[in-house]
């Protein structure tokens, strides 16, 4: 990734430069800089101070790349695993596992170099006025000593102001710059600034002096952070499939070039006539270091396999009972097929895992909160509630017609779905889904309500 430096790196050990050192909170955080200066007027009274660090840098940043993808399925058992011929569909029936292995590629290059110098620093405006500031703009000049040991302009800047265009009343930021010249080795400059509002008076900020600085290497994002993201595909299917893992789920910092390899054990127990998209959504995100109002530069890859749950037996003589989203979120939930006598609700903190928390699809709420939440009307919450309801009375052992079956896999996607996405889906269908789970949860469509 190209981006501004803010941190050097002399001989083989990091330094953060000066300017990236300041905490952007306000002017009181700066050490070092000229007097403050403020004038009131208008709505919003200013005062404003500048830093400013010469640098002189020697480059060398690395660029990376990430590929997702899904290396193998394996179907058998675990003395003889036989690899299936297809990487993006299986099918996991009842009582079956396949193993899905993923594999992880991070590639970094071979670093590009460059020469860079300038000055860089922080402008911290507060206002202490009782009004937000309107029209704020801050104009920054660059000088040097000239003949007659004068100050003389080099080079006027607008600076950007976009990370915080407006300043509350009695609020502070302080917003970090960077400027590009050849200064000489021998010659001494300084940073000045002008701060300006519609509402107020100007503020001239009062100078800051800096030299070049001497040469320091800057090595930048040699590191990267990959995230596997298989978790998050495992909440959007459980507990129709049940996850496994023989690899721990944790981000991996890696310092070159590496590829690895995780296996996601797919258990399903009870689920027929349904086919589930098995999401993994991973990202690397290159380690900087970054300055100030930088974001870290993501690569994100996405790998997915369909899980067929293959056909379902013809309804039984007893198709078992149902019971309504009021019970369950009162009542114990479904033993869990692996960790008796563990409940669905309950298996991770029974089993050590109190940190992690099975979410509902796409949120950070866990299921049985989701049934706490009171609709008030939100067709979002509604389905909701209906459709744990209804996973939950199938993982009891309930049978489930036909009708109910696409309906789950409809509001498994809709779950499964970005904010923007759920968006396009109308209310209409998505109160219509809710009342075919409900009728099916109250013993409506031929399978009895229990008790």
């Amino acid at each position: 990734m190209r981006h501004s430096f803010c941190s050097a790196l002399g001989g083989l050990a990091l330094l953060f430069a000066g300017a990236c050192a300041e905490n952007p909170t306000g002017p009181a955080s700066l050490t070092g800089e000229g007097p403050s200066l403020s004038r009131r007027g208008g709505g919003s009274a200013l005062s404003a101070a500048l830093t400013a660090s010469g640098f002189d840098e020697a480059r060398l940043e690395y660029d990376w790349s990430f590929e997702n993808k899904v290396f193998a399925i394996w179907a058998g058992d675990m003395e003889h695993m036989i690899r299936e011929a297809s990487t993006s569909r299986t099918t996991v029936r009842p009582g079956e596992t396949k193993w899905l292995e993923y594999r992880f590629t991070a590639t970094r290059d071979q670093g590009t170099t460059s020469l860079a110098a300038g000055v860089r620093g922080a402008i911290c405006v507060s206002n202490a006025g009782g009004s937000a500031t309107q029209g704020l703009a801050i104009t920054q000049t660059v000088q040097a000593i000239g003949a007659g040991q004068s100050w003389q302009n080099l080079l006027n800047r607008d600076l950007d102001i976009s990370a915080k265009p407006v300043l509350a009343a009695g609020e502070s930021y302080c917003y970090p710059y960077e400027i590009a010249f050849a200064p000489a080795a021998d010659a001494q400059y300084r940073a000045v600034a002008r701060v300006v509002v519609s509402n107020g008076a100007s503020v001239e900020v009062a100078p800051a002096l800096f030299t070049k600085g001497s040469r320091t290497l800057v090595v930048r994002d040699s590191t990267a952070v990959v995230e596997e993201g298989l978790l998050a595909g495992c909440h959007n299917i459980f507990p129709s499939v049940i996850c496994t893992f023989g690899n721990a789920l944790t981000p991996v910092e890696v310092h070159g070039t590496t590829s690895f390899d995780i296996v996601v054990d797919q258990h399903n127990f009870h689920v027929c006539g349904e086919t589930l998209a098995y999401v993994n959504r991973g990202t690397l995100t290159e380690g900087g270091p970054r300055g100030a109002g930088e974001t870290a530069q993501v690569h994100a890859g996405t790998a997915s396999v369909d899980i067929d749950t293959g056909s379902c037996a013809p309804k039984p003589a007893s198709p078992g009972c149902t019971l309504t989203q009021g019970y369950w979120k009162n009542h114990a939930w479904p033993e869990h097929p692996l960790f008796p006598p563990s409940t669905l609700e309950t298996w991770e903190e029974d089993n050590g895992w109190a940190d992690l928390e099975w979410y509902f699809p796409g949120t950070h709420t866990e299921w049985k909160e989701m049934l706490s939440i009171s609709p008030k009307g939100d067709a979002y919450y509604i389905l909701a509630h209906q459709y744990i309801a209804a996973i939950l009375n199938q993982q009891n052992g309930a049978y489930v017609p036909a009708q109910v079956r696409s309906t789950l896999v409809f509001a498994y996607d809709y779950f499964s779905m970005t904010p923007a996405q759920r968006a396009t889906v109308s209310r209409a269908k998505l109160i219509a889904a809710a009342a075919l789970l409900d009728a099916y949860n109250n013993g409506r469509l031929g399978v009895p309500h229990c008790g």
